[in-house]
C-alpha cells in the first residue's frame, strides 16, 4: 500500500489545486491518508502539568496551520503551502524521494501560537536543504503529535527543560535501540523560547496575530536526515522527570521520484531539476537506463 501511496503522490500534487477549486479539498486528504489509515495516529495529545490532565485534539484540525521557521539568526519565514504547494505537514512519515539526497535537520523548538499568544511547546525539526527546499511534497514537514500547554509553567521554569533527537532503524523493536543522532547533547529550550517570546511581543508579521501558526525555533546545527527505513524522534523532557513531555516521532519512507514525474508542480521544479541535489546512486541508475536501448541497437 506504501508503494501505490507514494505512486499516486505526485500525480495528486498537480491535481490538488483543480480539487481545491470545487471546494473538495477534503476529498485529497481521504485519498491521501486513506491508504495508511490503520497506522496514521489521529490526535494530538496536549499535557498540562498543573492540572496533570491530558486533552486532545483530532490530528487534522492541525495540519493546515501554517508552518513558519525562525532560524538563529532572526530571520523569520513561512514554509508555503499554496500557489502550487501542497500541505506538506505530518504526524506520522517523513517522506524521502529516491532522487534526491538526504536533506538536512535541525533540531528546533515548537510553538503553538493562536492569535499572537503562545498556546502550547512541543518538540520539532527543521528539514531543508541548507535552509531552503523546506515543503518538498507531501509529508515533508514533520510534526509532533505530543504537546505541552504552555501556560502550565511560569518563563523561568523552563530552564529545567531540554530536546533530544534519537534515531533507530524501523525493524527493531528494541527500546535500547534509540541512538542519538550525532553526538549532540540535549539541547536547552530556555534561550529560543526566550528569543520567541521576544520576537512574537516585538514586530512580528500581521498573519500571526489571527488564528493558529506553528513556529519552527531553530537550535541545533545541521545534521543529515537518517536514510529511509528509520524513526526519527525528538525528545521534549523535564531534567527532574523521567518521562518526556512532549514527543514527534516519525517514519523515514521513500517516496517517488519527482525529477521523471510527468505530473510535478512548476513550483517543486527548482527541487527536483537541481543536479546539485540528485542523489548519487540515482543518477548512476538513469545513466545505465540511459545506455541500454544502444546497446540493442548495436546488437541489431
Amino acid at each position: 500500500s506504501q508503494q501505490l501511496k507514494s505512486n499516486i503522490f505526485y500525480k495528486i500534487m498537480s491535481i490538488s489545486n483543480c480539487i481545491r477549486l470545487f471546494g473538495s479539498i477534503f476529498l485529497l486528504s481521504i485519498i491521501v491518508n486513506g491508504f495508511s489509515a490503520s497506522s496514521a495516529r489521529q490526535f494530538i495529545e496536549i499535557s498540562n502539568q498543573i492540572k496533570e490532565t491530558t486533552d486532545r485534539l483530532p490530528s487534522s484540525f492541525v495540519e493546515n496551520w501554517p508552518t513558519w521557521v525562525l532560524d538563529q539568526n532572526g530571520e523569520f519565514m513561512k514554509i508555503p503551502d499554496s500557489d502550487g504547494y501542497v500541505n506538506p505537514t505530518s504526524i506520522d512519515e517523513l517522506w524521502l524521494p529516491i532522487d534526491l539526497k538526504q536533506p538536512d535537520i535541525r533540531i528546533s523548538l515548537g510553538l503553538h501560537v493562536k492569535d499572537g499568544v503562545i498556546r502550547h511547546i512541543m518538540p520539532a525539526i527543521d528539514v531543508s536543504f541548507n535552509g531552503k527546499h523546506h515543503n518538498r511534497g507531501m509529508s515533508s514537514v514533520p510534526r509532533a503529535h505530543k504537546w505541552l500547554d504552555f501556560r502550565s509553567k511560569i518563563i523561568y521554569d523552563w530552564n529545567k527543560f531540554k530536546l533530544t533527537i534519537t534515531h533507530k532503524k524501523t525493524d527493531d523493536e528494541d527500546d535500547e535501540a534509540w541512538l542519538n543522532l550525532g553526538s549532540d547533547l540535549p539541547s536547552e529550550i530556555k534561550d529560543p523560547l526566550e528569543t520567541a517570546v521576544n520576537f512574537i511581543t516585538g514586530n512580528p508579521p500581521e498573519e500571526l496575530g489571527s488564528g493558529s501558526h506553528i513556529i519552527h525555533v531553530i537550535i541545533g546545527e545541521y545534521k543529515k536526515c537518517p536514510t529511509t527505513g528509520y524513526d526519527l524522534r525528538v525528545l521534549l523532557s523535564n531534567s527532574k522527570e523521567p518521562e518526556f513531555i512532549g514527543l514527534l516521532e516519525v517514519k523515514t519512507t521513500a517516496a517517488v521520484a519527482g525529477s521523471t514525474s510527468d505530473y510535478l508542480p512548476e513550483v517543486y521544479q527548482s527541487l527536483f531539476q537541481d543536479e546539485s541535489l540528485r542523489r548519487e546512486a540515482f543518477k548512476k541508475f538513469m545513466d545505465r537506463k540511459k545506455e541500454r536501448p544502444s546497446k540493442k541497437s548495436n546488437e541489431l
